[in-house]
């Protein structure tokens, strides 16, 4: 989590050419309140439409009834379902759904018994502001 407060003048914003209906939409799958929060205003501010769930169950849930997300951010430890449990649960019906982890343990040893598949990307808490933006528009990017 960032450390200053958010500064909307530090950041471009969303593009005021873009229709708001064809912006990329995250559904942030998060336990705490406070990151969850943090993340849909700096993602909303950056022109992306945001869902979000409090736990991998209810990602489950928003995946299921919501007609189109691009990519999903969650947090691996969570209550009820993890996010590695739930991606992989999204995985089986949409395997070209991007994931981005986040977790405040930087070993991310997670995820070494994946011999021969792509590293997942894992976004380390505290992350600022910048490292958020710049790792969702990477994930969102075919080979990105």
């Amino acid at each position: 989590m960032p450390t200053a407060p958010f500064d909307a003048s530090e950041h471009a914003g969303p593009d005021p050419a873009r229709d708001p209906a064809s912006a990329p939409t995250v559904l942030i799958v998060e336990d705490d309140p406070s990151v969850r929060t943090m993340a849909r205003r700096v993602l909303e501010h950056e022109g992306f439409r945001v869902l979000e769930a409090e736990d991998g169950m209810a990602g489950l849930d928003a995946a299921a009834t919501s007609t189109h997300i691009d990519l999903v951010l969650t947090d691996l430890t969570m209550p009820r379902l993890g996010g590695e449990a739930m991606a992989a649960r999204l995985a089986a019906v949409r395997p070209d759904l991007p994931v981005v982890f986040m977790s405040g343990y930087s070993d991310s040893a997670i995820f070494d018994d994946r011999a021969g598949a792509a590293a997942p990307t894992l976004l380390v808490k505290p992350f600022t502001i910048d490292e958020l933006v710049a790792t969702i528009r990477r994930s969102l990017t075919p080979g990105g």
